[in-house]
């Protein structure tokens, strides 16, 4: 039985680069998928391939103007840098109806960690050292109220006196450090030494402050009710977000172009060990409103971010940022249901264009190797990228593709042809067909060079409709 079904295969398609915006410059093979099992997609994008609706291509990485490579992030040893943890105390703060303060909060990122202690221990230096610098005046003070003289008075074997204020400074502390204490004994709140772990992150508020932002994943396909529901509040976001952030027209976004775009999935809908795999939104519900979606799918090894869009009111919040650091939270939670979902696909990195290079900020993250389809971290890449748009990022000169398709398995491809409504392997159509409705050699160059590129496992599963 097989489950993946493509046609029209294209080769060196040629079209105009949305990176550097030069005309026929982007070289790419295409084919359409009108089905995919979501193992045989898992194996598709592993091999450097990418859909946009049903439409699946790959770059011609030697050839094309930039050159387009798959990345991954370890969701389960995610770190977040300093400025991705600023972007969800922020979010918190908005949660939490706190005017987010940039510039407080880039103050405190950048002190050490001498200066970013209590204000409290300060101020208490501060009135010791205001109390020392103070004695000559006090002495004198005390001399001309009482007639004592200098040298004699309080006993020297006692500890001199304090200033009330100090003293009630004093008592504050000790009983905020006996209340903390007596928490971290109990369990209620970690200790000072506890590292804040990723999901800390997320669930750090209050359940009911944390609840007026909800993320439903909602299937798109097949459509459930969850998507009939929301598909057009679903539009008008995506149309809103095209138009202001990328200066589209109304035409350009409109409903079918949506559809095409980020509703319609080739991928089969399939549920393993209670983990929904498939096509889906991620919605953003802010106190009732839609102010966010990202879309996905959910793969036997990762979650694959296809696209992300929001509301523009609410760019200030980074939500393209927020956004992936909750699709990598999802993917971990998805782990503990199924241990090979381990990754988070953020879709291509071009290194040759500088404003796609935020999807390396996502540690750690690997690139794939457009050679011999291994992953390597990203850190060991960009030094190779600096000096060439193009290169093998695979440092073993002798690894070779171990799922490479060899040219004498051309006859074990897998066809459909309709006259004969079965499938069928490529050398029994070759003797049931002329060798003129194959179109002479040229059939089977594109037929090898189809099997080079989706790799020899897929070759055996995926079907090609022979037209």
């Amino acid at each position: 039985m097989f489950s993946s079904l493509v046609y029209q295969f294209s080769t060196d398609r040629c079209s105009s680069c949305g990176y550097c915006k030069q005309k026929s410059s982007s070289r790419s093979h295409g084919m359409i998928a009108h089905m995919l099992s979501v193992n045989d997609y898992q194996d598709l994008i592993d091999r450097g391939w990418r859909r946009s609706g049903t439409y699946c291509y790959k770059p011609i990485m030697a050839e094309t103007c930039c050159p387009s490579y798959t990345i991954r992030c370890d969701a389960e040893n995610i770190k977040l840098s300093k400025s991705q943890k600023k972007i969800l105390n922020k979010f918190n703060k908005f949660l939490n109806h706190e005017q987010p303060q940039d510039s407080i909060e880039d103050d405190c990122a950048n002190e050490s960690p001498s200066k970013s202690q209590s204000n409290l221990p300060k101020l208490a230096k501060n009135e010791m050292k205001k109390d020392t610098s103070s004695t000559d005046i006090n002495e004198g003070n005390e001399e001309s109220r009482t007639g004592t003289k200098k040298g004699i008075g309080a006993d020297p074997n006692r500890a001199p006196c304090k200033k009330a204020k100090l003293i009630r400074l004093e008592k504050k502390q000790a009983k905020i450090k006996s209340k903390d204490t007596a928490k971290v004994e109990s369990g209620s709140i970690k200790s000072q030494n506890y590292e804040k772990q990723f999901e800390d992150y997320l669930t750090e508020l209050p359940e009911d402050i944390r609840n007026r932002l909800q993320i439903k994943l909602v299937r798109t396909a097949p459509p459930s009710n969850e998507w009939k529901a929301t598909e057009t509040v679903s539009h008008q976001l995506y149309q809103r977000y095209q138009m202001v952030i990328h200066g589209d027209s109304a035409q350009k976004c409109n409903k079918a172009q949506f559809e095409h775009f980020l509703v319609t999935s080739p991928l089969k809908a399939e549920t393993r060990n209670s983990v929904d795999f498939g096509s889906f939104h991620q919605q953003y519900w802010l106190d009732g409103n839609l102010i966010a979606v990202g879309v996905i799918d959910i793969l036997p090894k990762c979650v694959s971010s296809v696209y992300f869009f929001y509301d523009p009111s609410y760019g200030n919040l980074s939500l393209g940022t927020y956004g992936a650091i909750r699709e990598i939270g999802f993917t971990r939670q998805l782990q503990q249901k199924c241990a090979d979902i381990k990754y988070y696909y953020m879709g291509f990195y071009i290194h040759s264009c500088p404003k796609m290079r935020y999807k390396g900020n996502y540690s750690p993250s690997y690139l794939l190797c457009p050679e011999t389809f291994e992953w390597f971290p990203l850190k060991d890449c960009v030094g190779k990228l600096d000096r060439e748009k193009y290169a093998r990022l695979n440092p073993n000169l002798d690894a070779i593709d171990t799922n490479e398709f060899k040219e004498n398995q051309v006859n074990e491809l897998v066809v459909f042809y309709p006259p004969t409504s079965i499938c069928l392997d490529y050398s029994r159509l070759k003797s049931m067909v002329s060798r003129y409705e194959l179109q002479d050699d040229m059939c089977e160059v594109n037929m090898i060079q189809y099997g080079k590129l989706i790799g020899k496992e897929c070759s055996r599963r995926i079907v090609m409709y022979f037209t």
